[in-house]
């Protein structure tokens, strides 16, 4: 066994009684003080009798120099000591100089509006998880800086930022519990709420004649929200992106067996944009017609964008016709709009080609009022729940149209005017999925197409192509 094997193993039996008798000299022995320590001592040209920074006594250094000092350093156990305590404080050390690169440490103060507070953790604690791989990651980080307070909250995939202005008295982050905090926030009397955090990253929360104490987080260990820079860019309206969102989410799969069908396919041409989306039994398409600027080369953007990161985005975008802008590259995405950016990570994989369902001609169309058709199928669904198989059946002939349902405790017979165009027809389908599809439109009349009872039945707007849903039939045997 050499030397340096020795040594090492020295090095170990002597690493806990050396942090001890350090920690003896200096009880507020910080990963901090570990630094300088070792950049005063192990890097030191020249011994000296005490560490002036430290307090730590310093090691006999060698009166030779060049290889021959180079040697001695590695066959000392002071060595092996040293570099243990560099390796352990290293991540410490690297963190607080982080922090104060950027000027700011654990400490800060700031007062806002209770209810600005209230509504930024409302759209920012969308992000979290219900089982969060890291315990950071079920905080709320705040970002106090001369401009106000930045927000964040992410699951470790999709993060949600939000800036608020406030009254700054002191910059700095903190991270406390993000539920939490949004509950203590929604029960505030109102008014200004004042927010301290001390060294220790517990936060006072003083609101008129209220206060709170939260225990919060070491900031240094949140991760920092990733940022789509480059990449393609387009925009859209609010109002029309969280419409198309909303009435397209329905069918999107929650089976995780096919992980491409819990996302949504986003299409975009210079004249149009289409969300797609499909479960296997039933399909939603919205199209919104307006131009699109897209990169030199590239004819049709394609992104499949996570269901879960769609449905919050549709709840937390506005009403208004104030543009949402969207950037996509190879693997995330992110929208910003107003005081508020989301940041995801897009599905990998290619989405089905979804045309390819589509029947290309129809033998059968009919034409009903939309609110009549829905009304009634409300009202056989609850019939329909009580059967065994949740069906309704929808016949189509030139008196108008039928839907009936069946159960052992009842049935029921609902009739109206339709319109036929083509052979009558009669299928059945499952009373959820043909609910779904009519609660989503708002046309006055509804159109579906046929081909037979067995293959797929497309509902579309009498005139244009704003929006497509195809719903699979149920077979059932008289």
């Amino acid at each position: 066994m050499g030397s340096n094997h020795l040594l090492g193993i020295l090095a170990y039996s002597l690493r806990d009684r050396a942090e001890n008798e350090f920690l003896s000299v200096r009880q507020d022995f910080s990963p901090e003080a570990g630094i300088i320590l070792i950049m005063e001592v192990v890097h030191a040209k020249h011994p000296k009798s005490e560490c002036l920074s430290t307090g730590y006594p310093a090691p006999k250094m060698p009166k030779t120099t060049g290889l021959k000092a180079l040697i001695h350093n590695f066959h000392s156990p002071y060595y092996y000591v040293y570099l243990y305590i560099l390796l352990s404080t290293i991540s410490g050390a690297a963190k607080i100089a982080a922090g104060r690169l950027r000027g700011k440490d654990d400490s800060m103060q700031f007062s806002m509006n209770a209810q600005d507070l209230l509504d930024g953790l409302n759209t920012v604690t969308r992000a979290l998880s219900a089982r969060p791989a890291k315990q950071i990651l079920e905080g709320v980080l705040m970002d106090v800086n001369e401009d106000g307070i930045v927000l964040t909250c992410s699951d470790g995939s999709l993060s949600i930022q939000s800036i608020i202005r406030s009254d700054v008295k002191e910059v700095g982050r903190a991270v406390l519990p993000g539920r939490l905090f949004t509950e203590l926030a929604r029960k505030l009397p109102g008014g200004e709420v004042n927010i301290k955090v001390g060294d220790n990253h517990a936060a006072t929360i003083r609101c008129m004649s209220s206060r709170s104490n939260l225990s919060g987080m070491n900031p240094m260990e949140y991760p920092e929200m990733a940022e789509v820079s480059e990449g393609t860019m387009i925009r859209i309206p609010q109002n029309k992106l969280k419409e198309m969102i909303s009435r397209v989410v329905f069918a999107i799969a929650t089976d995780e067996s096919r992980q491409i069908l819990t996302g949504c396919l986003l299409e975009v041409t210079a004249e149009e944009a289409r969300l797609v989306a499909l479960d296997g039994f039933r399909l939603a398409m919205q199209t919104a017609k307006m131009p699109f600027e897209l990169p030199e080369g590239v004819e049709t953007l394609k992104a499949v964008i996570p269901g879960r990161v769609l449905n919050e985005l549709s709840k937390i975008l506005t009403d208004e016709e104030a543009d949402c802008i969207l950037t996509f590259d190879k693997n995330r995405m992110q929208a910003s709009f107003g005081n508020t950016v989301l940041s995801s990570v897009l599905l990998a994989g290619e989405y089905i080609d979804y045309r390819k369902i589509l029947p290309p001609a129809f033998k059968t169309q009919a034409k009903a009022d939309r609110v009549s058709v829905q009304n009634a199928i409300d009202r056989a669904s609850l019939m329909a729940r009580e059967g065994k198989n949740n069906l309704i059946r929808l016949s189509f002939t030139e008196n108008g149209l039928a839907i009936t349902s069946n159960a052992e405790l009842g049935d029921v017979l609902e009739e109206m005017e339709a319109q036929l165009d083509g052979d009558p027809i009669e299928i059945a389908f499952n009373a959820k999925y043909i609910t779904d599809v009519i609660r989503n439109i708002s046309d006055d009349q509804m159109c579906m197409k046929f081909n037979s009872n067995v293959s797929p039945c497309v509902v579309t707007p009498e005139n244009g192509e704003g929006y497509l849903y195809l719903i699979l039939p149920v077979r059932v045997f008289q």
